[in-house]
């Protein structure tokens, strides 16, 4: 499938924990027509909530939900003044529930969640393509990094190239989409088919078992 986004590289550093990395990418692509943006960066905590560093938390919503946010609402204007261009906001399937060992990272989710759905529909009038894409676990440093026992939850990595195929085929068609059978089968499952008492246990007792918590 023959995408409408033609791209050009340039490469800009900057550090979305810091408070002035969006003034910054604002400044340096001052002149230019920016056709997608894909808000991909992120970071993750786990374990117990208050026996992580505050200032841990804090830069996880700096970078998840802040610098996210400000990208939309700077670029995603000039694109409705425009009359097109999209954003895919990448969230996670833990936006869909609660999550117990990570509940800061999954409520991160859940916002953007939230976001890009509801700007979906607010900006499509204006041209302008909005799409949350949420995976599931998917073989990045990310993953690789942390001390989640994917087997634990009986799931298997999905490769990023596939996730990042998923979201763009769904961009402007779908107000979010979630990658992969298997975490569409599981999240279904988890919000649909059992009460809920019951699911948000079983999320516990998995996430306990994942992250060796005990």
């Amino acid at each position: 499938m023959k995408s409408k986004y033609k791209i050009k590289t340039r490469i800009i550093q900057a550090d979305l924990s810091d408070l002035n990395a969006v003034e910054i990418l604002i400044n340096e692509t001052q002149g230019l027509e920016i056709g997608l943006l894909i808000p991909n960066a992120g970071v993750e905590s786990h374990g117990n909530f208050t026996h992580n560093k505050i200032e841990d938390e804090s830069r996880l919503l700096q970078i998840n939900i802040i610098s996210p946010m400000q990208l939309a609402h700077h670029f995603g204007g000039k694109m409705a003044n425009l009359g097109k261009g999209g954003i895919l906001f990448i969230a996670s399937v833990g936006a869909y529930g609660i999550g117990p060992y990570m509940a800061n990272y999954s409520a991160s989710k859940a916002y953007i969640l939230s976001l890009g759905e509801s700007l979906h529909y607010e900006m499509k009038d204006k041209g302008v393509d909005i799409t949350v894409l949420a995976p599931g676990p998917t073989d990045t440093a990310m993953l690789a990094e942390t001390e989640f026992d994917i087997d634990q939850v009986g799931m298997k990595p999905m490769p990023p190239e596939k996730v990042a195929r998923i979201g763009l085929n769904a961009l402007g068609k779908k107000s979010s989409i979630i990658s992969g059978t298997t975490n569409n089968i599981m999240t279904f499952v988890m919000r649909r088919l059992i009460p809920s008492k019951f699911s948000k246990s079983m999320t516990q007792m998995m996430m306990q078992k994942a992250f060796n918590i005990h």
